[in-house]
This record gives structure tokens, sequence and C-alpha cells, in this order.
């Protein structure tokens, strides 16, 4: 067994023997509270030591790559880390024989995050990642950013402004297929004021015009937007969904004929100790390069959440769906539930059921699945 394979089995014991081990303690977040990264794009999270409104350490891309408390370096350079363990298992039924395929698989990340003040007005915002999957050390953003008053631009190795794909599963959402992180990128953001933003991106990405010699400029714009106390609501325009992390075009080298945009737009509502998120990502039109029962993916997702504050728990409901979209259900429910085990501490178990439609999902002979079932784990420790 190689090094690593036996890292990853050690870790999936440790999880397994965690989930198996934590109580469901009233006072869990009496020891100094949760903490919960504020995304600019949800509702303000108003939290005390006592009461934290998440027993999840994030719940976006951008609560993930800000969790934890900054560790000051020097005054002018700070530190944040994340690390996840992660154990999921599958069981998918073949369409031909009712038969079954299981799957299983372990995974160790560790996130640093690095923020340097520079200047007054100039910071540097950087995140390194390992992945046990892919091994080696990966620079997930590297930023440098000018803030004044209301304006602020970035330049650099980013995502793009396109959807927020909010959760507090294991598993994250169908809709992630839209999300892009653009190695060579200029955004500008203006707060109107508290309640209302607007971002633009101008980026290269890896998909090109298979008549042109190099990857053309694509653009991305935001505005997101709140009402009173419980409701906020945004939508994204994205120029070229095939520049998406998804890879959509890798069997056409990632060349198309005609660019094909997306469209995001969620809606969220934030009660006193529940939420409930709706998001969407589409295609704006068909891919000429991808098969006609796939070229033109969408994916939704609706997610409940209510946090039970004197056990530092909460439990979620999931139901999402997809069309056109390869390997994923065509819809999907679950529950997950998560317990705040520390401050920067969190542990969640999930269940989802999913079925299938055609031939979009298939084993190594073809054979199309018609349902999956999975479990997984999910062990998030942020300092």
């Amino acid at each position: 067994m190689s090094i690593s394979g036996a890292a990853n089995s050690v870790f999936s014991a440790v999880l397994l023997s965690l989930l198996g081990a934590i109580p469901v303690c009233a006072n869990a977040s009496s020891s100094g509270g949760a903490q919960v990264a504020d995304d600019p794009r949800m509702p303000a999270v108003s939290q005390t030591d006592e009461e934290p409104l998440s027993a999840r350490v994030y719940r976006t891309l951008e609560e993930q790559q800000d969790a934890g408390d900054r560790i000051e370096l020097t005054p002018w350079l700070h530190v944040n880390g994340l690390i996840e363990l992660e154990a999921t298992r599958e069981r998918l039924t073949r369409h031909s024989d009712n038969g079954h395929d299981r799957v299983r698989d372990e995974q160790l990340t560790v996130q640093l995050g690095v923020h340097a003040d520079l200047a007054e007005h100039l910071h540097l915002d950087a995140v390194f990642e390992h992945d046990s999957d892919i091994g080696g050390v990966e620079t997930d953003e590297f930023i440098l950013a000018v803030e004044r008053d209301a304006w602020e631009m970035s330049l650099g190795r980013q995502y793009t402004p396109l959807g927020i794909y909010y959760s507090t599963f294991v598993t994250g959402p169908s809709l992630e297929f839209g999300e892009t992180r653009a190695d060579r990128a200029v955004a500008v953001a203006y707060e109107v004021d508290e309640r209302l933003e607007a971002v633009l991106a101008v980026y290269r990405g890896p998909a090109q015009s298979s008549s042109a010699r190099s990857s053309e400029w694509n653009w991305a714009a935001a505005v997101n937007t709140s009402i009173g106390d419980a409701w906020s609501f945004g939508c994204s325009y994205q120029s070229d969904l095939a520049d998406a992390d998804s890879m959509l075009l890798a069997d056409a080298d990632n060349r198309y004929a005609r660019r094909v945009g997306a469209v995001s737009a969620y809606l969220q509502w934030q009660g006193e100790q529940s939420t409930a998120t709706f998001e969407l990502v589409s295609a704006t039109r068909a891919f000429e390069e991808l098969d006609r029962d796939r070229d033109r993916p969408v994916a939704w997702n609706l997610e409940w959440v209510r946090f039970f504050p004197g056990m530092a728990s909460e439990v979620a409901l999931r139901l999402e769906g997809s069309k056109e979209l390869e390997d994923e259900p065509q819809t999907r429910v679950g529950i997950a539930l998560t317990h705040r085990i520390s401050r920067g501490a969190s542990v969640t178990v999930e269940y989802l059921h999913g079925r299938y439609d055609g031939v979009l999902a298939v084993d190594d002979q073809d054979e199309p699945y018609t349902r999956i079932n999975q479990l997984g784990a999910m062990l998030s420790v942020a300092f």
C-alpha cells in the first residue's frame, strides 16, 4: 500500500471513530462560539460567542476560503487554514440486471490562506490547497487587490462571479458544474450600499474558438442584493460556460464552434434559526460539440436548514435536479446532520438518494444506471 493510501485509510478510520464518539452537548458553543466567515453575497450573519447561527464551518465557496481565525505573523501578514477529512460510500443500481456497483472514496484536503497588507489600500490574498486525490500543492487563488471606499479591483487567479453554490452537505450540489476559476482575471466590485453590490470580471479561460490560435477574453457579471433582514437574491452571467472547471468540452480539446454562455440566480430566506436557499445554473443555448441529450446542461438546488443553538447542531434537507448533465442524477433528495464540535470545527454526516435519466450515467460497459444511494461524512477543522 502507498503512503498516501495508508494515510487515507487512517484518516477514514479516525473520521468514522469521531462520528461515533462525538456527543451532542448543550454547551458545545460556550467555549468561544463558532466562527462563520461572512460572505458579502449572503445576508449578514449575526452571531455571538454563546449562540452561533450555523453549525457548519462554511456554507459557500467564499466562506470556505476565509474559514478560520486569521493568525497574525506580523502586523501586516496573517494566515488561516482549513483541514478536512471526507469519506463517501456510493451504491449505484444498473438498469440492465438491477445489479449494483459500489464506490468508496476517502479524501484529505488541507488549505492555507495568506493575507498581506502591502499598503494602505493594497493587499494580497492567496489560498494554497493540498488534495490527497490529486497530490501536490495547488494555488487555488492568488489575488492582488486595491480597495478604495466602495470600490475594489482584484487581479490574478480567482473565481468568476457566476453563482454562489450554497450548501451545508458533504456532497456539493450538481449545479457546481458552473464553478469557474480563471488564471488571468481582473474583477471590479462596487458596493452601492450595504444591501446592493455589483461585480464585473474579465478573464482568459482554457476554452477557445476552433478558429482561434489563442484563448479569448471572456467576461462575467453579478448583482447581489437584500431586502430587509430576511431576503436576499442575486443573478449572474458568464459569456463562456466551457471555461468552467467541469471541462464540459474536454473531449473536444476545449474548442468550440460558438461560445455558450451561462446564467445563474439564487434566492435566500433567513429566519432566526432557519434558512432556505434556492439556486439555479443553466447554459443559455446548446453546445454544438456535445450529444443532443447533454448539450444544454442545467441544474438547480433547494436546501432548508434548521439550526438548534442549544445543541450547536443543525439538520438540512436537500431537493435538487439536473437536466442534460453527464454523470449527475436527474433528481436527488437528501438529509444532512451537522454538529459544531468547537469554535473552529464541525462534523457532518449525510444520506442522499438520486435517480438517473437515460444514459447520462453509465458503468464501464456502457450500461446505464438508474439509482444511486450515498452516505458521506466530513470533519472540518478551521484555524
